[in-house]
Formats: C-alpha cells, structure tokens, sequence
C-alpha cells in the first residue's frame, strides 16, 4: 500500500523536475496541469478515502478489478471538477518579470486592441480576460481567466501562440528542479523498499 502512495508522487515530482530544469519555457494548458497533479496524488487518495469508501466485501469479492474501477472513477471525477473551473493556461520556469512582456507581444498580435493593466491583460476580439498568478520563489506563472464563461476556443489558439512564440526562448534551468528530482528519486526508492521488505 505504501508504494501506491509514493510511485505516483515520484512519478509526479520527476514531471515536475523535468519541466524546471528544461531551458526553455514550457506551455501546459490548465486541465492537462491540473490531471497530472490529480494522478500525482491518485495514490493517497485510493489509499486513504479511497480504501475506505470501497466495501470489504466488493474488494474481496473482484479483487484488483475493485482497484482499477476505482481509479477511473477517481479520474472521471477529477476530470470533471478541472472542465468546471476557470480556463488557465500554465508556463513552467519563466520568471513573471521576463515572461509578462513577451506574452504582451504574443497578446498583441493576436489583438490589436488588446489592453494590459497591473497584472490582467485583456484580448476584445476573442473575449477573454485573464490575470497572473505565481507562487512566491516559482518561476512558474499561470494565466487564469476571470470569469468561466469564456471562449475555450479562443484559450486553446492564445496557448497555441504562447507555445509557438515561446519555444526559441533559452532560460537557466530552475532551481527547484534538483530538490523535485530527489524528492522523486527518495519517494521512488521508498516504494521500492516497500514492494521488497512489505
């Protein structure tokens, strides 16, 4: 059980670490974010709540197959909590300070009359309204629109335009990638200890 948690997790950290430490910046929209983040901590979940939300007599009775159909229950959910909340757009290891101007030049080509003010920016001619958010000492910034009525075609051609404009810029690898790289690496070895010594 112990390896449940922990495999996920380390598989998660070692995504995380693998985007920080790349050289350019890397383009994920929200929902594609978020469902990693949800099969990171899948594990805690089923072996948390999720084993005591699960009848004894269903497990014992179907055995691995109880497990399986749990986990799609558990992703079918999370999926749909992710399409009900507000359209983002995440850019991982791009400090704000560098990243906000060149984003307002992909804004602006895409629309002319598009308005940036403090920490929104603001596209009329495809309705969509955005601002920043970033974790204080991340070099990752997320782009969370305002409102939940917008356009998600509109949000899918702005995260194709910051992933195409986006691609040719070189930055230094994060910091935070070593310590999600040994967090996945100890978290890994955890779970190896388990399925050995369990």
């Amino acid at each position: 059980m112990l390896a449940l948690v922990t495999f996920p997790l380390a598989t998660y950290c070692l995504f995380l670490a693998f985007l920080n430490g790349r050289r350019r910046p890397t383009v994920l929209a929200g929902n594609v974010d978020l469902m990693f983040l949800a099969v990171g901590l899948s594990g805690l979940f089923l072996a948390g709540p999720g084993r005591l939300l699960i009848p004894l007599n269903v497990l014992t009775f179907w055995g691995d197959i109880a497990w399986l159909l749990w986990a799609a229950f558990y992703l079918i959910v999370v999926q749909t909590v992710v399409w009900k909340l507000r359209r983002r757009i995440v850019i991982y290891n791009f400090p704000i300070a560098e990243m906000v101007p060149k984003l307002w030049e992909v804004v602006r080509n895409l629309d002319a009359s598009a308005e940036w003010v403090g920490n929104s920016m603001t596209l009329p001619k495809y309705g969509i309204q955005f601002y920043f958010e970033v974790a204080p000492g991340s070099r990752n910034v997320v782009l969370v629109a305002t409102r939940t009525s917008q356009s998600v075609a509109s949000w899918q051609n702005l995260e194709m335009d910051i992933e195409l404009s986006f691609r040719t810029i070189h930055v230094r690898r994060g910091p935070t990638a070593f310590f999600f790289f040994i967090a996945a690496v100890s978290l890994g070895g955890i779970g190896g200890w388990a399925i050995s010594y369990g």
